[in-house]
């Protein structure tokens, strides 16, 4: 990316913060999550841009600048209270804050059939009842039947015979 001078970028950073309660809460442009926001050749996430100056994060890294735990101020950009992880890392986070659920934590499907040892599959941390799975393939077989016979059935299909 072409941002400009760690300097600059960083009186520009410091201008749009005001300090409470330790959290360095960013003044500018918000995202429908309320994280903030800096453009400069293109729009950055705020706690981005102070990993990358404070923390060393790589600025083209598919890694995250994430909020630690003792941090839920979206707007905070406050280096001691990010850290440099994965979206697994993201995602336990939020498990274990209870902002997102685990699918391992419901009780029924979809559909409304209790999750029971006899009535569940587990794919890693996915679950799916046996019930709606054998409904998927049967109306698979089904679907798939149909077509095979809308193909011997259709009078504009023609055939070719083979010479004897």
């Amino acid at each position: 990316m072409n941002l400009p001078d760690r300097s600059l970028v960083e009186i520009k950073l410091l201008s749009h913060r005001k300090i409470v309660n330790g959290h360095w809460l960013w003044t500018g442009g918000l995202t429908s999550e309320k994280y903030g926001v800096i453009y400069f050749d293109k729009q950055y996430l705020v706690t981005r841009i102070s990993a990358w100056l404070y923390l060393g994060l790589d600025i083209d890294s598919k890694l995250l600048a994430l909020h630690k735990n003792i941090c839920h101020e979206t707007r905070c950009f406050n280096p001691e209270h990010l850290y440099v992880g994965t979206y697994s890392d993201n995602a336990k986070d939020a498990f274990d804050l209870g902002t997102k659920t685990s699918y391992l934590n419901r009780t029924h499907c979809p559909q409304g059939h209790e999750y029971t040892k006899k009535n569940t599959y587990y794919y890693g941390n996915v679950k799916q009842c046996k019930i709606c799975k054998l409904e998927q393939k049967r109306l698979y077989r089904l679907r798939s039947k149909l077509r095979r016979n809308e193909k011997t059935n259709n009078p504009n299909t023609q055939t070719k015979e083979i010479p004897l």
